[in-house]
């Protein structure tokens, strides 16, 4: 009974730390080396995607069973009711069912990835067009859910009711959400999206993984093997780079640091 206590709690206590939503983030090398060196995360694309068809992917790597959730995100900006101020407006999934080439099924998405935002009304469905709005944005205009939103881009308007309003505590609540296809369709493109944030059960850092994070080709044959095979944030990023075509995954520090000190314990 003990060794069961003693070798399941670290498993579960991991489980549980996931429901602080994503502690991996991947974007464009393009955009990961602007935001580092002008130390900005969240603005403009630069113009650099990833591939929408290569999410898929990220369920393939040799940790594929420790990547819990994923969802990815297309940013773009519209102009709400005729207002010349343009709001940033994000497309992601909510509740996405996904047929992998593995054989696997996966049902992922922000309902998983941020199920501690409190919402009043609901969640959106992927296959509906409405939106959701950010708390200080609602606040700040007077919106409330039920009422209907025209969106305008340079390249569509929509009219669409707004079926939720949520609070993140972040600056999320400055925005608006909607499906990652209406989302594309504002900007004119398809089958592509910004980022992608992963959520991962991970081992916490050691030596060999601060070493790995630095730089990978410093490592032995024999360290490679061992770091390559656990499940160290550092290792499961680079598998993500090894499947998504011109990525950089980088560990969010706050939460992956954090979460490895609770294990540590």
């Amino acid at each position: 009974a003990m060794l069961s206590v003693v070798l399941d709690v670290g498993d579960k206590v991991n489980k549980e730390l996931k429901t602080f939503g994503a502690n991996i983030t991947v974007m464009p090398k393009r955009q990961s080396v602007v935001s580092d060196l002008y130390d900005v995360s969240g603005g403009k694309s630069s113009g650099a995607y990833l591939k929408e068809n290569e999410l898929g992917k990220i369920k393939t790597i040799f940790w594929a069973f420790n990547v819990v959730d994923y969802t990815p995100y297309f940013n773009t900006r519209v102009n709400v009711n005729g207002d010349s101020e343009k709001v940033k407006l994000v497309g992601t999934w909510y509740a996405h069912h996904m047929s992998l080439d593995t054989g696997e099924d996966l049902d992922t998405g922000m309902i998983n990835l941020k199920n501690w935002w409190t919402i009043d009304g609901e969640w959106l469905k992927d296959d509906e067009e409405a939106v959701m709005l950010g708390s200080l944005y609602a606040a700040r205009n007077g919106y409330k859910v039920g009422d209907e939103l025209s969106l305008s881009s340079e390249h569509l308007t929509k009219k669409l009711k707004v079926k939720g309003i949520y609070e993140s505590g972040s600056d999320e609540d400055a925005y608006i959400y909607t499906t990652l296809k209406l989302a594309q369709e504002f900007a004119d493109k398809s089958n592509v999206v910004n980022s992608i944030e992963v959520s991962a059960l991970t081992t916490p850092d050691n030596d060999l993984a601060r070493k790995a994070a630095r730089n990978p080709l410093s490592l032995t044959v024999k360290e490679w093997e061992v770091w390559y095979c656990t499940a160290y944030v550092s290792a499961i990023c680079y598998q993500i780079q090894e499947v998504i075509t011109d990525s950089v995954a980088k560990p969010i520090r706050q939460v992956a640091e954090s979460e490895g000190d609770i294990l540590n314990k």
